[in-house]
C-alpha cells in the first residue's frame, strides 16, 4: 500500500489573532489527494494567551508556545525543525495574514512534481496597494543591491514565471531541497530571510518559480509597518548582509553606494528615520545581526 504523504503548514502568531483566525478558517476547505495536510501554529510571545482560542476553535491545529520572539526566521525555523522529526514531505511556510483558496496547495504539489529542478515554489499573491487590487507574483535581485517585488496588475495571459526569489509569505518548498539549503539564516531575523533562502537554493542548482494556478490574499504589514522605524532598521541592515553576502566585489560596491544615496533619501525625507539609518549601518559596519537588541528596539520605537 502507498505511503499518504505528509504537508506541513507553518504559521507565526505574533499579537496577530483576528488574522490568524482568518488564514485557519480558509485552510479548513484546503486538501490534496494522496496526502495528510498538517498545520503548526507558532506563538512568537504574544502579549496575550492567542493560541488558548486558536487550540479551542481548531482542535486539529498543532501549536507551540515560545517563551520569547524568535522572529520570523527562528520561529520557522522551529516548525520547520518539527515538521521534519513528524515526517513531512514538503512544507509551506504561510503568513498569518493570508487567506487561502481550496485548490491552492493542490496546484503547488503538482507543479513540484512536474517540473524538473523546482527547489522553491510560491502562489500568486493578491494584495491591496494604494486602493487598487495587484498581483505579487515573485521578485528580482537588481545588480546594485534592490531587490523589489514583481506586482501586476492582471493574471490574464501570465504564465508560470522563474524569478530570482519569492516571498517567504507562501514559501513551499520540500523535505529534499530543506535537507540540501538548510534552514533560513537567523542572522536577518525579520525580513530578506525569503530572499537569501531562494538564493542558496539557486547556487545548489534549484530553480524558483511562481504558480498563477495557485491563489492567496495578502493583507501585509501585519507585524509591522512599511514606515515604522524598527522595520525601516531591518530592511536597511538586512539589505547590507545580504550584499555582503551574496554579491561579487564589483557588485558589492555599486550596492553599497546605491544603499549610502537611498540612506541619504530617507533621512532628508523624514528627519525621524535618522536613528534607525544609523543603526542600521552601525550594526551592519560593527557585525551585530539577528534581532535588534532590547534596548535599541527601545529607542527605535520611542
Amino acid at each position: 500500500m502507498e505511503r499518504e504523504g505528509k504537508i506541513f503548514i507553518i504559521i507565526i502568531n505574533y499579537n496577530g489573532l483576528s488574522d490568524t483566525l482568518k488564514c485557519l478558517k480558509s485552510l479548513e476547505k484546503v486538501k490534496v489527494e494522496k496526502y495528510k495536510v498538517k498545520t503548526l501554529v507558532i506563538d512568537n510571545a504574544s502579549q496575550k494567551n492567542e493560541l488558548a482560542v486558536i487550540h479551542q476553535r481548531f482542535h486539529k491545529v498543532i501549536t507551540v508556545q515560545n517563551n520569547q520572539n524568535l522572529g520570523f526566521t527562528g520561529a520557522n525555523n522551529l516548525g520547520v525543525n518539527r515538521a521534519l522529526k513528524e515526517g513531512a514531505d514538503y512544507l509551506l511556510l504561510l503568513n498569518n495574514d493570508t487567506v487561502v483558496t481550496p485548490d491552492f496547495l493542490r496546484s503547488l504539489i503538482h507543479f513540484i512534481h512536474h517540473k524538473k529542478r523546482v527547489g522553491v515554489i510560491a502562489p500568486v499573491m493578491l494584495l491591496q496597494r494604494e486602493g487598487r487590487m495587484v498581483y505579487n507574483v515573485g521578485g528580482k535581485i537588481r545588480p546594485f543591491g534592490r531587490c523589489p517585488n514583481i506586482v501586476i496588475s492582471a493574471l490574464e495571459g501570465f504564465r508560470p514565471k522563474k524569478v530570482d526569489y519569492v516571498c517567504g509569505a507562501g514559501l513551499f518548498t520540500s523535505r529534499e531541497v530543506i535537507e540540501k539549503v538548510g534552514l533560513l539564516d537567523d542572522n536577518y531575523f525579520f525580513g530578506f530571510e525569503d530572499i537569501d533562502y531562494c538564493q542558496r537554493a539557486k547556487k545548489l542548482g534549484y530553480e524558483i518559480w511562481i504558480d498563477p494556478q495557485a491563489v492567496i490574499t495578502h493583507k501585509e504589514g501585519g507585524s509591522l509597518k512599511e514606515t515604522a522605524p524598527l522595520k525601516i532598521y531591518y530592511n536597511l541592515r538586512n539589505n547590507l548582509i545580504f550584499v555582503t553576502k551574496f554579491f561579487n566585489i564589483y557588485q558589492k560596491t555599486v550596492a553599497l553606494f546605491y544603499l549610502v544615496s537611498i540612506s541619504l533619501k530617507i533621512c532628508t525625507n523624514n528627519r525621524f528615520f535618522y536613528r534607525p539609518v544609523y543603526w542600521a549601518w552601525y550594526d551592519f559596519l560593527t557585525h551585530r545581526s539577528g534581532k535588534v537588541r532590547s534596548d535599541l528596539e527601545t529607542k527605535l520605537h520611542s
